[in-house]
């Protein structure tokens, strides 16, 4: 039960998961504004030496998400005369995103990603989602703190009784990022897409 109203398992996981990552993104905008208050405002000098980055990080409420949400409502509505004979229950585990990143200067960089997502729908469907997609940002801020935007465009593929391909792409219309150590960056970022609304992790730079 929630502020009085009933709530299945599958909505209260969800509330859950949302409200952790709502949590790691305020605590990076903590992070990041405490460093900011205890630094220089000054931009860093490109480190020529260390071009490539690797991230990895774990995102909710894709573009699949919103297609099976869709599809399900639809479901019901349309089969609403056997509805009760109906499983309309689906588990979303949100989504794996691993990449790399190669900065050409300190502002614009390109790399891949690749995203993975397992759910299943009318309770006994599985469907897993993978993409891999290239990427194109810009970056800017301060030594230890850095706003960003991207764009990503590639092939996705949903395997379940068999391989579907389609068109997968993702904004990242903001993401923050927080340099706590030389090499290592932990960041949270909000897209529209196959990378999730909400999406946090760390990045490493080689």
């Amino acid at each position: 039960m929630y502020n009085g109203v009933i709530l299945d398992k599958d909505t209260l996981r969800g509330m859950i998961i949302m409200k952790k990552l709502i949590a790691i993104f305020s605590l990076t905008l903590l992070l990041g504004t405490t460093a900011l208050t205890a630094q220089d405002f000054s931009d860093s000098a490109f480190d020529s030496n260390k071009n490539w980055e690797l991230h990895a990080g774990y995102g909710y409420i894709s573009a699949n998400t919103f297609a099976m949400l869709v599809g399900t409502a639809l479901g019901a509505v349309l089969t609403a005369p056997i509805a009760d004979k109906v499983d309309y229950r689906y588990d979303d585990y949100g989504i794996i995103n691993v990449g790399a990143n190669y900065y050409f200067n300190d502002h614009i960089y390109a790399g891949l990603n690749s995203t993975f997502q397992y759910m299943t729908i009318f309770g006994d469907s599985n469907i897993l989602f993978g993409t891999l997609m290239a990427e194109f940002g810009v970056q800017y801020g301060w030594s230890r703190i850095k706003f960003y935007h991207a764009v990503d465009a590639g092939i996705g593929v949903a395997i379940s009784d068999k391989a579907s391909p389609y068109f997968a792409c993702n904004l990242t219309w903001l993401g923050i990022k927080f340099r706590p150590t030389e090499h290592l960056w932990i960041y949270a970022e909000s897209n529209l897409g196959q990378k999730g609304f909400l999406q946090a992790g760390i990045r490493v730079k080689l």
